[in-house]
């Protein structure tokens, strides 16, 4: 299962490299403000007839400029979402050894990833410079420190990495607040000592 994940996700990283990107949302909106930024500079809104350009979340956005600016090309656009999709990869195994009883079951850790790999609307984005899967990972990040916070309630630094894991998540794209909300209203309603966390969380979210 390791090795059919592992060659899946390599070959999705290949053809990301390879192959432009032909989704609509990415050719109308989403590569077309990073060229916009790049040109005049700065990331300011700009007159527009699109305004999902200017209205949606940039946190995605920030990384492929980023990556745009270093390269001098958009050669490795679909990349930003590919290594997102490695690491909700790679924390599927996490979460899935946080919440098994026997965190020495190794196969369970694997299967997660290997289902995590193999979701069809993820294999096709993660080939993409949309920015679902980004804020998949976010999600995921969350999720696997609200689980290591619950097993240890005194770390406050798992609180601060929640905190972050969320804010860049609505950073990327506001569905985040939807799909973090009942965690978030879970850990809120925990015993005492979990809510102790919440200052630094709230902080961190900051």
């Amino acid at each position: 299962m390791a090795l059919i994940t592992l060659l899946l996700v390599s070959l999705l990283g290949v053809i990301a490299a390879l192959a432009p990107s032909t989704s609509w949302d990415a050719i109308t909106y989403h590569l077309p403000r990073v060229m916009h930024w790049i040109q005049q500079g700065s990331v300011d809104h700009f007159p527009t007839n699109n305004e999902r350009q200017i209205e949606f979340g940039p946190g995605a956005a920030f990384v492929q400029t980023t990556v745009f600016l270093l390269l001098d090309s958009d050669r490795l656009a679909n990349h930003v979402q590919w290594a997102a999709m490695a690491g909700s990869v790679l924390l599927a195994t996490l979460i899935a050894r946080l919440l098994s009883p026997n965190s020495a079951n190794l196969r369970a850790q694997v299967f997660a990833g290997l289902l995590a790999a193999t979701l069809p609307i993820g294999m096709v984005e993660s080939i993409t410079p949309l920015v679902d899967y980004v804020t998949a990972f976010w999600l995921a990040c969350l999720f696997s420190q609200a689980l290591a916070l619950l097993r240890e309630p005194t770390n406050v630094w798992y609180a601060w990495g929640a905190g972050l894991t969320f804010s860049l998540g609505v950073l990327t794209k506001a569905t985040m607040i939807l799909y973090a909300g009942p965690l978030l209203v879970a850990l809120a309603c925990w015993p005492r000592r979990v809510r102790k966390a919440w200052l630094a969380f709230c902080w961190a979210a900051a």
